[in-house]
């Protein structure tokens, strides 16, 4: 595969940016917060704060591939952590170097997606992360210096004793979203944390897909963003305590694609629920897009993607906002790492862009 991006215009400029190695290896899971930025699957990219070229380093031995990273939101005076999963294991990146730690029994052996959040339900601001394996959730409580963190789980808003998250997202501050799916209404129901000291959540429906695969979130504040796996379409809401979630009509349709293979991939543009949202949407079979819905409505493509063979799989897998670097990054397959920098910013791509990591 070799996507070429095309740089539209802008307001008055362009979103430069393009592939990030020359020789990449799969990548489908990426996240970024504080100008640190991880990505993974067969290896390990890291991109430091403040740094120029981007790092890579393997998977510690024994483990296969990452299925999915986090980068917790950096506080003063705690170092910063970095996590990535494997089977059966997760391994934080510190400061210090890297912990391993396996799962709880019972659990896994493969975690689906990862972010952190607040311990909602606890009055108790402190990042956590959380774990949601496709039929359960965990999260993990702060650590508490000993050398293993502690567990716990049954901490999502639903009404009923058995509720699972489906999908959970977080905006790195106190926006958390949940989804639901009920499949005797065949609906997917949507959490957000409204109001953090009382613990207060909104709920909105959206109608599933005759075929129901899954689903992806993406949260700014109140305002939340949903995309199914593979049969397409995005809805949003800037508000989901007073406003419903409202299909995006230029979403709707994928000239030439498989009804199968239209899912899309959604990233806000900051923690604001004005920020603007990024749509990763196949729009022909050759062709995957990248655009900007900014809080009126607008939608503008900040980015073309070509495929010069047949196929296989979606291109982009995941996206994460930079906001020090003002640069959306994407997890794209066998492309690597794909980035694509706000107007007026300096693009950080560039020749001799990644080296091995020292440890």
């Amino acid at each position: 595969m070799k996507p070429v991006p095309s740089l539209p215009r802008h307001r008055g400029g362009t979103w430069p940016g393009g592939i990030v190695f020359d020789s990449p290896v799969y990548t489908a899971s990426i996240s970024a917060s504080g100008g640190s930025v991880l990505a993974a699957t067969e290896r390990i990219y890291r991109f430091a704060p403040g740094a120029a070229r981007w790092q890579w380093g393997e998977i510690p031995e024994g483990y296969g591939d990452v299925t999915c990273v986090a980068v917790e939101p950096h506080s003063p005076g705690k170092p910063r952590c970095m996590v990535a999963a494997t089977i059966g294991a997760l391994h934080f990146f510190d400061d210090e170097g890297v912990t391993t730690q396996q799962l709880p029994e019972g659990y896994g052996p493969e975690v689906h997606e990862m972010i952190w959040a607040p311990r909602a339900g606890a009055e108790d601001p402190t990042m956590c992360l959380h774990l949601n394996f496709g039929d359960r959730a965990l999260r993990l409580l702060p650590h508490d210096g000993g050398p293993l963190r502690q567990f716990e789980g049954k901490f999502w808003p639903g009404d009923r004793a058995d509720d699972e998250p489906l999908a959970m997202a977080s905006d790195g501050d106190r926006g958390v979203a949940y989804a639901m799916f009920d499949e005797e209404n065949w609906e997917l129901e949507v959490w957000t944390l409204i109001d953090f000291e009382t613990n207060l959540f909104g709920r909105r429906i959206v109608p599933a897909p005759s075929f129901f695969t899954g689903a992806r979130l993406a949260v700014a504040g109140r305002a939340v963003a949903v995309a199914f796996d593979h049969v397409g379409g995005v809805w949003l809401t800037r508000d989901l305590k007073e406003q419903d979630l409202v299909e995006l009509e230029s979403f709707r349709e994928a000239e030439g694609v498989a009804e199968f293979d239209r899912g899309a991939v959604v990233a806000f543009e900051g923690a604001s629920a004005d920020a603007g949202l990024f749509v990763a949407a196949q729009e022909t079979a050759r062709r995957s897009i990248i655009a900007r819905v900014d809080a009126t409505g607008r939608v503008e493509r900040i980015a073309e993607l070509e495929l010069d063979e047949a196929r296989e799989v979606r291109l982009i897998q995941q996206m994460a906002w930079d906001d020090t670097r003002r640069t959306l990054w994407c997890a794209a397959g066998r492309a690597g790492v794909l980035g694509s920098t706000a107007p007026g910013s300096p693009v950080p791509i560039g020749e001799g862009a990644v080296v091995a990591a020292a440890s």
